[in-house]
């Protein structure tokens, strides 16, 4: 870690996921696996309140990680998933996308963190760039994604 950045990062280690509380500190993640698929800690469910959760997802890049938002029910995906400009038809609900040639480690290891992602409870994706995919529930993000990983 660079000593003049030391402030303002937090060193990771190993494949996540990871929670981070208010002051940056890494939370312990040692839960249930119904608090995992939730994307929430014992400790965030005792307390009532929702932290961020760093998802490991390489394949863009090698140390590509994904943001969960519990509270929002939103997934901020960089680089790694967003949505085609429109839906064949016109209407809401456009195919979600990954950017083949932009894939500067591993396009095999980016499908495979895509799949993670279904575990996640989310209805938002916001990219680094392309367009903000909106779900009505949870399951029609899952088919979104199965539906793109078919296409692989």
């Amino acid at each position: 870690m660079d000593s003049r950045t030391r402030d303002v990062e937090v060193q990771l280690q190993g494949e996540g996921p990871w929670i981070l509380d208010s002051n940056n500190r890494v939370v312990d993640l040692r839960y249930d696996e119904e608090a995992a698929a939730a994307g929430l800690s014992q400790q965030q469910q005792q307390q009532g309140h929702d932290a961020i959760t760093l998802i490991f997802t390489p394949g863009h890049t090698q140390g590509h990680v994904c943001l969960f938002d519990p509270s929002d029910q939103a997934l901020l995906s960089g680089d790694h998933l967003s949505q085609v400009d429109s839906a064949p038809d016109g209407t809401l609900g456009a195919p979600l996308h990954v950017y083949t040639d932009f894939n500067w480690y591993s396009m095999p290891k980016q499908l495979s963190s895509i799949d993670k992602l279904k575990q996640y409870h989310f209805r938002t994706i916001l990219p680094g760039h392309g367009r903000i995919a909106h779900f009505n529930e949870v399951s029609q993000k899952d088919r979104a994604i199965e539906a793109l990983l078919l296409q692989f």
